[in-house]
């Protein structure tokens, strides 16, 4: 017997339900597919073990109760019962490792295991619900540990807080170090290039879980601006003399060191140096030579700045 839609106003929607949820005190009811109960939480298969493992049919007339809250629960539900199955063999992170230095730091540095990628917010696109919004997550995340869900429904949630780390860096990257998720903690820590860590209330370092956590965000922020700072002192306009102006270039071997220093003072852990240097672009209009000199410079002073590590895990392991 095929059973009716099931629909909720928490936006929960199962189209052929077998099994009956009801919540207490509130007494919403939720018809659910008890497979995507059971294949999703260990809480649940233990639940409805004793019970007939048999999915077909109609067992509506089945019911248990839960005590949660209807609007949680019913965001619960609806990861449960997503097409999840397919995310299990795709990777949070993204392979961009390459597009930083190589040599001063490894992913194992910190975190005492081989990852040979940098995470990113990329995620895999299936059939997930909506962002799920910073304090519904955390709470989601509580519901998941007292369900024990299964690694793919893990991953959803996972998912769901890599996204949410452009809004709200400095809560991602205290709560994903404090259960561990070193990739999402460490794809926060890109985010929080911007503020001076001496910006930071007391309040807001107290939510940190560890002396490391703050510690790494230390030595990021001070080991870009150092490494910024060397690479942009390094770079010359005209390197070795080549392809020098021989009418102005001596005039724009100055300009460009005093640019130089200039910008050097002013760098910050999220500074863009080539963008800082290539405002001298318009002193050298006039000159073929000199503006081709700038733009090479430039050109070159970016693509080492990229390779400068913006992450926690991608820091040299001397530090």
């Amino acid at each position: 017997m095929t059973s009716a839609p099931s629909s909720n106003a928490t936006g929960f929607h199962c189209p052929n339900p077998n099994f009956t949820i009801k919540l207490v005190p509130s007494g919403e009811i939720f018809r659910v597919r008890k497979y995507r109960l059971t294949s999703g939480s260990n809480v649940f298969a233990d639940m409805f073990g004793v019970c007939d493992d048999n999915d077909d049919g109609d067992g509506l007339e089945q019911e248990v109760e839960i005590h949660e809250s209807p609007q949680l629960f019913g965001i619960f539900l609806r990861i449960l019962h997503d097409d999840v199955e397919g995310i299990k063999d795709e990777p949070l992170v993204e392979d961009i490792a390459d597009t930083e230095e190589q040599g001063e730091g490894s992913p194992e540095d910190v975190f005492g295991e081989a990852r040979p990628t940098i995470p990113t917010t990329k995620v895999p696109e299936r059939n997930l619900p909506p962002l799920i919004p910073y304090p519904i997550l955390r709470r989601l995340f509580d519901l998941g540990d007292k369900y024990d869900v299964t690694p793919p429904i893990s991953k959803v949630l996972e998912s769901h807080l890599l996204r949410n780390t452009p809004d709200h860096p400095w809560e991602v990257y205290t709560y994903a170090w404090s259960i561990g998720l070193q990739t999402v903690a460490a794809q926060a820590s890109a985010h929080l290039l911007s503020k001076p860590m001496h910006k930071y209330t007391m309040e807001e370092i107290s939510q940190l879980p560890s002396l490391e956590a703050y510690h790494r965000l230390v030595l990021l922020h001070a080991y870009r601006v150092q490494r910024l700072q060397e690479l942009l002192k390094t770079e010359e306009i005209f390197p070795h003399g080549y392809q020098k102006c021989l009418k102005h270039g001596d005039q724009t071997q100055q300009l460009w060191a005093s640019r130089k220093m200039h910008a050097s003072f002013a760098i910050k852990p999220d500074t863009d140096v080539a963008a800082e240097m290539a405002l001298l672009k318009g002193s050298f209009a006039a000159c073929k030579s000199c503006d081709a000199g700038c733009e090479r410079a430039i050109a070159m002073l970016k693509y080492k700045c990229s390779k400068v590590p913006r992450t926690i895990d991608r820091l040299p392991k001397s530090m």
